[in-house]
């Protein structure tokens, strides 16, 4: 169940992937976070899309990602 965290075909919404990330190791979560990229980085094939994902990424992981909220 842990390697389906955040997926849309395992339900659940945000507290459930919260509840498995808090159980997986940090060296699993990167190794799923890399699988995960490499999976969506194969359908994004413009640069100016890959920047941009990459800008929202970023602003994520820095907790500056209020320019993206739409609430």
């Amino acid at each position: 169940k842990c390697v389906e965290i955040a997926s849309a075909e395992s339900g659940g919404g945000i507290n459930n992937t919260v509840l498995h990330t808090t159980k997986i190791p940090e060296a699993k979560l990167s190794a799923l976070l890399r699988t995960r990229l490499d999976r969506m980085l194969r359908w994004v094939t413009e640069t100016d899309t890959e920047r941009q994902m990459l800008r929202v990424f970023h602003a994520a992981s820095t907790g500056d990602d209020s320019r993206f909220r739409t609430e």
